[in-house]
């Protein structure tokens, strides 16, 4: 009865909130608004900005900007939703991406006391007993989790990430929630060709994968293995005997905070070799080991001593598969070389625009793209490049979405450290001087003699096989059967054609018949009428009515 009652506040607030933003008509298309009565339902002019009178509306707010408000409201679950969705041009048009794009991570402080308990219920002892020192005021506040500097045992400088107390259950009832409306949606006037459900699938997939601390930490390890001989790159190493589902301990990196580099700063450092930097260490995390941080944005780098680079908050990261991280070399490789044929064929050939494509049309429109997209700004280039995926319709891997808001992060951060910096002129660059190695030929090499081991015993097989099926073929005994499937429209018209065809004949046949029987005029049918003017009438009358059922069947 609890939860009941929980759940139905909170399905209240969820469409308050969206009827005090002027959204209360997408409740009522979906058809739960009414659920709820009263002082629930409230008025799209109750919601004002900083200043505002109560009688002001918030009608001159775009749209995009009220559902950016909208999901500010609701907290972390929406939040984060909006993050994700801000990464999908398949799914939103573009002003709604820009406009979710601002929203922040940021959160109230949690109380102390708050923070101590979760850390001793995860470990099982006191916080003295655990840290001997744990600073009260937080590093950073977020809506999932809490950072907070402390020491070891052993007196090693550490920092600790705490959940926030009832944040899983709290997302846990939204994505119930939001399941609840999808499926609503999906049956309502307001269904398109979008799958809601499968939206929400895909968004429970990422903010649940925040929420466990132990998956991050081993994300985290994998990424320092990954890059462990590069003395430029460091990553905080994680402390497992102090972690647990609810709390992550890692090393404190000492350095400055890239979005904290000060005028004076960026005079003693070499602010272009550092972006340069950030840039390469993306594009081989991307590129190289198809294992990326999904968002790099000032404040999770850190520069620290001997011009070392350090990577925070591997919370949202984006991985590709072999055939997915393949598919995303070769078309990087066909963009470098601006070869719009072999883009269109790599994207035939892994399934990205379907069989019936126009591949005339697709070859064109990619060769415009280049032609066009090499003068653009990154912004602009974005847009182009988002339109035409939605006008041909491409199936792109969910985490491809993500390399959108990857490299938006990215140059924002590059344009702070270097405002006169060239991201795609080092990414081609980049491109052009790894390329060899971004294919890895030796690990190619090994995958493709795992497979002929593993599929050794159907390579000896192959001959006797084709052997086999010759003999049949020579002895007559081999066939094949094909079933073509129609729709009705066609199977009428085919049908229609068929019949045309027949009467035509049958008229063609009675006009040869009525010539070679023209001197037979001794022979009456029924009434007086001659038999070759019977064939000669009926014979002209079939062929005129093919004739003018075709001509009339072309015209349509």
């Amino acid at each position: 009865m609890v939860e009941f009652v929980t759940r139905y506040r909170r399905y209240a607030q969820i469409t308050a909130a969206f009827a005090r933003h002027d959204f209360g008509y997408l409740s009522d298309r979906m058809g739960f608004s009414k659920l709820f009565t009263g002082d629930e339902a409230l008025s799209p002019y109750d919601e004002r900005t900083e200043g505002e009178t109560p009688s002001q509306p918030i009608r001159p707010l775009s749209a995009p900007e009220r559902l950016r408000m909208v999901c500010e409201e609701l907290g972390p679950t929406f939040i984060k939703m909006g993050q994700i969705l801000s990464t999908r041009p398949d799914l939103l048009p573009k002003p709604y991406i820009t406009e979710l794009r601002k929203l922040q991570d940021h959160a109230s402080k949690i109380p102390f006391e708050e923070v101590k308990e979760v850390v001793e219920t995860e470990m099982g002892k006191e916080l003295k007993e655990i840290f001997p020192t744990f600073e009260e005021k937080p590093l950073a506040a977020a809506s999932i989790a809490q950072v907070h500097r402390c020491t070891l045992p052993d007196g090693t400088q550490a920092v600790a990430k705490v959940l926030r107390p009832g944040i899983e259950e709290q997302i846990r009832m939204d994505l119930s929630i939001l399941y609840g409306m999808a499926r609503l949606a999906n049956r309502s006037r307001f269904a398109e060709t979008i799958d809601k459900v499968r939206v929400i699938q895909e968004f429970e997939r990422v903010i649940l994968r925040e929420l466990d601390f132990v998956a991050e930490g081993q994300l985290t390890e994998e990424f320092a293995r990954n890059f462990q001989d590069d003395s430029k790159v460091h990553i905080a190493r994680i402390f497992w005997d102090y972690s647990a589902q609810r709390l992550l301990t890692m090393e404190f990196l000492d350095g400055v905070n890239i979005s904290q580099l000060d005028v004076h700063d960026k005079q003693e450092v070499d602010t272009r070799e550092l972006a340069k930097m950030v840039v390469m260490v993306t594009l081989k995390q991307i590129f190289r080991d198809g294992l990326f941080h999904a968002d790099p944005h000032p404040g999770n780098l850190m520069l620290l001593p001997d011009g070392v680079l350090g990577i925070l908050d591997f919370g949202m990261i984006g991985r590709f598969d072999r055939h997915t991280l393949a598919m995303l070399r070769a078309i990087v490789f066909d963009v470098i070389q601006r070869d719009h044929v072999s883009m269109a064929a790599h994207l035939l050939d892994y399934d990205i625009v379907g069989h019936d494509v126009d591949m005339r049309k697709l070859r064109e429109d990619l060769r415009l793209l280049f032609r066009n997209i090499a003068s653009m700004p990154r912004a602009q280039a974005s847009e182009a490049l988002q339109s035409f995926v939605i006008e041909h319709e491409l199936h792109i891997p969910a985490d491809l979405f993500l390399l959108d808001k990857t490299f938006g992060t990215l140059d924002g951060t590059i344009r702070l450290l270097d405002p006169r910096f060239d991201l795609q002129a080092v990414a081609e660059d980049f491109g052009a001087e790894e390329g060899m190695k971004v294919l890895d030929i030796e690990t190619m090499a090994k995958e493709l003699g795992m497979r002929i081991f593993r599929d050794a015993d159907a390579i000896v097989e192959m001959p006797v096989l084709l052997r086999r099926i010759m003999r049949r073929v020579d002895e007559g005994h081999f066939a094949t059967r094909t079933r073509i499937q129609i729709d009705d429209k066609t199977y009428a018209r085919l049908n229609k054609l068929g019949l045309n065809l027949f009467t035509g004949a049958t008229g063609i046949a009675a006009l040869i018949f009525a010539w070679f029987t023209r001197a037979a005029t001794d022979i009456l049918l029924p009434f007086g009428i001659k038999l070759p003017s019977l064939l000669l009438v009926a014979g002209g009358l079939l062929v005129f009515i093919t004739t003018w059922s075709l001509w009339k069947g072309k015209k349509l």
